[in-house]
């Protein structure tokens, strides 16, 4: 049974893979997975998930990214190196494709992003002791939140009860039209 994780009102929280290099683990990736889950986002991590002895690639694909409704990709110099973060990116990309799995970037370091995330928007974190708004970007498209401001109400002179005048622009209908 698959979740539309961007529907209003979501039965369980989301299932996100999050794919990384273990390199960054300590200065990034568990402060970041523990944001996630008080978020109400089942944030997978291999750290958190796999046991001695489990397989690697029983939980990992069969487990983490074969239910997983997001997939967020840390970026970083160690990461873009790694053929098991390019392994889950590849998976992800098909995911992506086939059932519409959220795919997300979180880009540190700078780093280059590979070829294949470069058609979407990533999220940039300069600063891994402080990344707040970029958090809760991330938390807004895992929910499929937008965080733009509320439509107000159209001028008066685009109005159905205008006064409409040949010749005039609408703005000096209007203006005409209170007179």
């Amino acid at each position: 049974q698959s979740l539309d994780i961007r529907g209003d009102c979501m039965a369980q929280n989301p299932r996100v893979f999050v794919s990384h290099s273990k390199e960054d683990n300590d200065r990034f990736v568990v402060g970041f997975g523990e944001r996630l889950r008080a978020k109400g986002i089942d944030a997978w991590l291999d750290f958190w998930e796999l046991l001695p002895g489990d397989s690697l690639v029983d939980r990992i694909w069969n487990e983490g990214l074969k239910n997983c409704q997001a997939f967020i990709v840390v970026l970083s110099r160690h990461s873009v190196d790694s053929k098991w973060v390019r392994e889950e990116l590849n998976t992800a990309i098909v995911k992506r494709i086939e059932d519409k799995t959220r795919l997300l970037a979180v880009r540190l370091d700078g780093c280059e992003v590979p070829e294949a995330l470069r058609s979407i928007v990533w999220i940039d974190v300069s600063d891994v002791t402080s990344y707040d708004r970029e958090l809760e970007r991330i938390v807004n498209s895992i929910y499929g939140q937008y965080d733009r401001p509320p439509l107000g109400d159209p001028p008066q002179y685009v109005g159905s009860e205008m006064l409409k005048l040949d010749e005039l622009t609408p703005i000096d209908s209007a203006i005409f039209g209170r007179a």
